[in-house]
């Protein structure tokens, strides 16, 4: 695993400097072809300079992507295994987009967050709404449906490590989902349309949630649950009096 670590600081040193070195000679282009203009009017041009900075970060990590071999779900040793080192390429990748301040000016435009989540190979529509705090790694293994929104400070991973095994897994949500704030939701989970998640939920590796459900705020599903469409979580019990 020491070695592993390594290559992986090598190789994120590789991407940063072509992914930012891209996308800096990209704006600098720019500021040199507005040269021309006095200085005040120069200041008004430096959002452009950022937006195409942040553009060519899109691109750039879009490229990469393509060019590196499709991740997919499994249990793989780490990091005696090919499909380790896959990953650890996507998420050195996935992290030159979402490093602050560019991560903030992603998630906060429609636009660019629907650019920079395809461009990572994620499925995302382009009418959903993410909390600009939301954690997200794997997003080729992330599907998120129309309407749905993602509350602040939650995290989103297609991924788990444990005892030298990586389980790699698609995280599907539906369309119109609400996911409360601080929602920890692992991979190969599935939650149908319609469902609602409250805040502070801790949401298994290998867990179906139904359309419609209802998940009570601070409630922890363990892995492999079921819950079929409707239904509330954790299950209500009803006392009769008569």
């Amino acid at each position: 695993m020491r070695l592993s670590l390594i290559l992986y600081d090598i190789f994120l040193l590789l991407v940063s400097l072509a992914v930012y070195g891209s996308a800096f000679c990209l704006a600098a282009a720019f500021v040199m072809v507005l040269g021309f203009l006095p200085w005040p009017w120069l200041g008004f041009a430096l959002p452009l300079v950022v937006l195409l900075f942040v553009l060519g970060v899109i691109g750039a990590v879009a490229l990469l992507t393509r060019l590196l071999p499709k991740m997919k779900e499994g249990h793989y040793p780490a990091p005696a295994s090919q499909a380790f080192y896959v990953w650890i390429a996507y998420l050195g990748i996935n992290r030159m987009v979402f490093l602050m301040p560019i991560k903030n000016i992603v998630l906060y435009s429609g636009l660019l967050r629907w650019l920079a989540f395809n461009a990572l190979g994620a499925r995302l529509d382009y009418g959903t709404s993410i909390s600009a705090n939301v954690e997200f790694t794997d997003l080729p293994l992330i599907e998120i449906g129309e309407g749905s929104v993602i509350g602040a400070w939650s995290l989103l991973s297609g991924h788990y490590l444990n005892k030298g095994n990586l389980y790699l897994g698609r995280l599907k949500i539906g369309q119109r989902v609400n996911i409360g704030g601080y929602c920890r939701i692992g991979p190969g989970v599935e939650i149908g349309d319609d469902s609602w998640i409250g805040a502070d939920c801790q949401i298994a590796p290998m867990v179906r949630i139904g359309a419609g459900c209802t998940i009570e705020p601070m409630s922890v599903i363990p892995p492999g649950t079921q819950i079929p469409d409707g239904q509330i979580w954790p299950p209500q019990d009803v006392e009769v009096w008569g």
